[in-house]
């Protein structure tokens, strides 16, 4: 008695094709490997060496009919005729049509093992994964022209060891993508950091060497077998590694004197330092030096101090001020590079007054006075001028300017009035002496060498009162003298002090 039941009916589970057919049909496709077909996404199948191929129409992996009509327009989706994705066949039949014939349904991944020695690799975009700390690329298999898989992240290293090598050099070791504890590598990292750090310190954008440099460093050191992290830790485990640091000759083709660059600004008493920011931003507000200073200590910096900048500077600055003099005096220091070359010689960094002191020996070379105000300084460049910026207690910027006097005019705390032991406030000695003798005073500063060049000058520094300024310095001055018993009673005129009141001499 036949079965009503349809044999389709009693298709195959997944577990049963694992357990019944599977070792069957990897044997035929074994010694059948041309015969593997690939269903695109339709119901055609791709062949090898090319072509597309549609299933018998009784063969017993057609799960169900399909409509006559549906067959002549070829609207079938792949998702409705239940095809498998992977198929072997023995047998091609071209008629109206192209059909296979007596095939049977296959696992993608038995191919690979089977065919070692006949499929095709093909390796794309080799690149560095800093977290496995290997150099990986993506594998396309092929076999007869029938892609087995399209792209397979793989570790590139043993296949191709020198490519490997050279972008784990580029990737890791140069561009610091790179998460390791070796001494070598935190030792040359840190040493770029301050070649960095000093190249903008310097303003010279060319002073480090090009990454080329550093990669032939490493060519030059690096065995080959060394072509990831797993690879460069176990070499520099067993063996030496010291000659793989590198130096600032190695980093930088132009030489700089660290020390010239100083990160902290001291007073001339050494009582108060200040921290140094460089920046290297031609066009930017902060382009330059800039200078933090809590506003408690504002008074305490001296604005001829800030006028010097740092040692590294001095050349440059000297250059731009020589070049900002007016031309009648301009053309008799010429060349200007071998003018300063001598000024460097004679000018010491930090004593008195740059553009004093600059003034003093131009003098000298041209025989005649040259004053501060000669210099054309609103024509030196941003980076010469200290920026300075005023910190609050918290950290807070309450001001920045380049313009030191009136920053500190407008920010500084006011003076806390001493006290005798009554409670009584005070004055300094010099103010008492300057109010004093205040009429005095006033006439010796008319009597000083070239006042009016130094009061047209002390116009140009905003909230500097002249004679109050210099009356101070004599009344100062005059106190001196009779602390280190230099007193001398004054010729002629003037004020008469008795035998041990200061002179203003």
């Amino acid at each position: 008695m036949q079965s009503k039941t349809d044999p389709t009916d009693h298709a195959p589970t997944n577990r049963d094709f694992d357990k019944l057919y599977a070792p069957l049909h990897r044997s035929i496709l074994a010694g059948n490997l041309s015969g593997i077909a690939q269903r695109d996404n339709r119901f055609e199948y791709n062949v090898c060496g090319g072509g597309k191929f549609v299933l018998w129409p009784g063969s017993g992996l057609q799960k169900k009919s399909i409509d006559k009509s549906r067959k002549e327009s070829g609207a079938e989706l792949a998702g409705q005729t239940g095809l498998p994705h992977w198929i072997v066949a023995t047998e091609r039949l071209e008629t109206s049509r192209k059909y296979l014939r007596t095939a049977a349904q296959i696992d993608v991944n038995w191919i690979e093992p089977l065919a070692k020695h006949l499929i095709q690799r093909v390796y794309l975009e080799p690149h560095w994964d800093s977290e496995t700390g290997y150099v990986h690329a993506f594998e396309k298999v092929s076999l007869f022209g029938i892609v087995l898989v399209p792209k397979r992240r793989i570790n590139y290293g043993p296949i191709d060891p020198q490519v490997s090598r050279d972008i784990f050099i580029q990737s890791a070791l140069v561009e610091g993508d790179f998460a390791t504890n070796l001494p070598f590598f935190v030792h040359n990292q840190s040493l770029l950091n301050e070649a960095i750090k000093m190249q903008d310190k310097a303003r010279q954008p060319d002073m480090i060497r090009p990454e080329s440099a550093r990669v032939q460093f490493y060519q030059e050191r690096l065995p080959d077998e060394v072509f990831d992290k797993r690879s460069l830790e176990k070499y520099a485990k067993e063996h030496p590694t010291q000659h793989w640091h590198m130096t600032f000759a190695d980093l930088c083709a132009i030489a700089a004197d660290v020390s010239a660059f100083p990160d902290k600004l001291q007073t001339p008493d050494k009582l108060q330092t200040f921290d140094i920011e460089y920046r290297y931003a031609p066009g930017d507000m902060d382009d330059g030096l800039t200078l933090l200073v809590p506003q408690e200590n504002i008074r305490q910096l001296e604005p001829a101090r800030v006028g010097w900048l740092v040692p590294g500077l001095m050349e440059r600055k000297i250059t731009a001020l020589l070049k900002s003099l007016p031309k009648e005096i301009r053309r008799q220091i010429v060349p200007i590079p071998d003018t300063v070359k001598e000024l460097l010689g004679k000018i010491r960094f930090g004593e008195g007054d740059l553009e004093g002191q600059v003034c003093k020996e131009v003098t000298r070379l041209v025989g005649r006075i040259v004053v501060p105000t000669d210099f054309n300084t609103e024509q030196l460049p941003t980076e010469l001028r200290m920026n300075v910026r005023v910190l609050d207690t918290d950290g807070s910027i309450l001001g920045e300017s380049r313009d030191f006097l009136s920053l500190r005019k407008e920010l500084a705390p006011p003076l806390a009035a001493s006290a005798d032991a009554r409670g009584v406030e005070t004055k300094k000695p010099e103010r008492e002496f300057y109010e004093a003798h205040k009429r005095e005073i006033k006439t010796q500063i008319q009597y000083l060498p070239n006042v009016d060049k130094l009061k047209l000058y002390a116009k140009t520094l905003p909230g500097f009162d002249f004679n109050e300024e210099v009356g101070l310095l004599i009344a100062a001055r005059a106190l001196e003298s009779v602390q280190t018993e230099t007193y001398k009673p004054p010729e002629g005129g003037g004020f008469a002090p008795s035998a041990k009141s200061p002179t203003l001499g």
